[in-house]
């Protein structure tokens, strides 16, 4: 199942949101190795590309955060800490273990689980935020 990018998970910030697009493409690229019959090479390096993405957009992410600041920047962070150890855990069980279904099938529960659950809800508290913020001034 693909996930789908909606709209009105947008925050206002245009390096952010087109991140978050990505991070969706990454995540189906990943899905689509798998079930594509695809060597493990072609699905750990997919993951790999995703985590690393992934930590250079929760950089750019908190570094908006710092500087609009964010008055939930540090409980933010600590959602993105758990989620980059997660997801090394998981890259390092695919190493370890190789592709079987069950283990593809929970990164892809997990990591596009996570993705929808915090973009539509943590960060469009960012979102929230930055507009109200905008009309204060």
């Amino acid at each position: 199942m693909a996930l789908k990018w909606r709209d009105e998970w947008e925050i206002g910030n245009d390096v952010v949101d087109a991140q978050h697009k990505e991070l969706f493409h990454i995540v189906n690229d990943f899905s689509n190795a798998y079930y594509n019959g695809k060597g493990i090479d072609v699905i750990e390096n997919t993951l790999n590309f995703l985590l690393e993405y992934t930590v250079k957009h929760f950089a750019d992410e908190e570094t908006l955060q710092w500087s609009s600041e964010f008055p939930e920047y540090e409980e933010h962070k600590k959602l993105h800490d758990a989620f980059k150890e997660k997801a090394v855990e998981m890259a390092e069980k695919l190493k370890a273990e190789g592709p079987s279904r069950v283990l593809i099938m929970r990164i892809i529960s997990v990591v596009g689980g996570w993705l929808v659950n915090h973009v539509a809800k943590e960060d469009k508290k960012i979102g929230d935020y930055l507009n109200e913020k905008s009309r204060q001034t």
